[in-house]
């Protein structure tokens, strides 16, 4: 999968998610940077198999499916779909105050985010150039044209099509149905 694919891949879902009510949310350049740094651009094990695009290990309070890694002794949480991961990484960012306590939310730029996440410690402590990392990302893949953007983009999912489909599938027999009852 070039960059590109894995952009026009994950970007409809993080833009999907940021419509959701009730969470603070990170610029959705960052998201995407996030997703791109910690999958590998979707190549990891992590992320091809288990849908883990933003390395989030599991800990005592995660009740889902999880995989271990010998390779490095940790746990990590497994999701059914990108959509699955990426509602996880939001809620895990609301859910954990150290993200809240280090302004991740307060920024007013993904700049300011980036330095904020790894404040935090979102890549561990020892984690010195993640921010530059991560700003490195979203302007060589021009990124920050997301934060602004409020229509969705195309993607080349292969369920997207499905899904709209699906949605075109019961928009016509509920208008088939008003039809019938207003007969």
């Amino acid at each position: 999968m070039t960059k590109q694919e894995f952009i026009n891949t994950i970007f409809p879902y993080i833009n999907l998610i940021w419509k959701i009510k009730g969470f603070k949310l990170p610029f959705k350049s960052i998201a995407v940077a996030q997703a791109a740094l910690e999958s590998g651009w979707g190549s990891s094990e992590l992320a091809s198999k288990y849908n883990n695009y933003f390395g989030i290990v599991a800990d005592s309070s995660w009740k889902g499916k999880t995989i271990k890694f010998n390779s490095n002794g940790l746990t990590y949480r497994s999701y059914d779909s990108i959509y699955d991961s990426i509602y996880d990484y939001v809620r895990f960012l609301n859910q954990n105050t150290r993200y809240k306590n280090n302004g991740v939310f307060d920024a007013k730029s993904y700049k300011e985010q980036a330095k904020a996440l790894q404040n935090a410690g979102y890549a561990g402590k020892n984690a010195t150039k993640y921010a530059d990392t991560l700003i490195s990302i979203i302007e060589s893949n021009n990124l920050y044209k997301f934060d602004n953007l409020q229509q969705p983009v195309e993607t080349n999912d292969k369920n997207a099509g499905k899904t709209i489909i699906l949605f075109a599938g019961i928009s016509i027999f509920l208008i088939g149905m008003f039809i019938l009852i207003e007969n």
